[in-house]
C-alpha cells in the first residue's frame, strides 16, 4: 500500500518508528492504515486494534497488519505480545 500526499512522512528522521535501536522483535500497534504502513517501511511488524473506528479488519490486513484485535483488550486477552512466534524478515 502506497500513501499518496501524506504530510508528514510517517518515517521521520525523528520517528520513534524508524528502527534504529529497536529489537529485532519489536512489534508497533496501532489502529489505521497510516500505522501499519509507517512500522512495515521501518521494519517493524505490525498489530492492529480496530479502535480508532475509521479502518475495517479487511482494510488493516491489506495494509500489512499481522493481526487485527477488536479492541486493547482482546490484545491483551490474546496474551499479546507472548504468544507471537518470532518470524524471518
Amino acid at each position: 500500500m502506497k500513501l499518496k500526499g501524506q504530510s508528514p512522512s510517517p518515517i521521520s528522521s525523528g520517528s520513534p518508528w524508524n528502527g534504529r535501536g529497536l529489537p529485532e522483535d519489536a512489534v508497533v500497534v496501532g489502529d489505521s492504515t497510516w500505522d501499519i504502513v509507517a512500522a512495515k517501511q521501518a521494519g517493524v511488524r505490525a498489530a492492529a486494534v480496530m479502535t480508532g473506528g475509521a479502518f475495517s479488519r479487511a482494510e488493516l490486513e491489506e495494509a500489512g497488519a499481522y493481526a487485527v484485535y477488536e479492541d486493547c483488550r482482546e490484545l491483551l486477552n490474546d496474551d499479546f505480545p507472548e504468544q507471537l512466534e518470532t518470524t524471518d524478515s
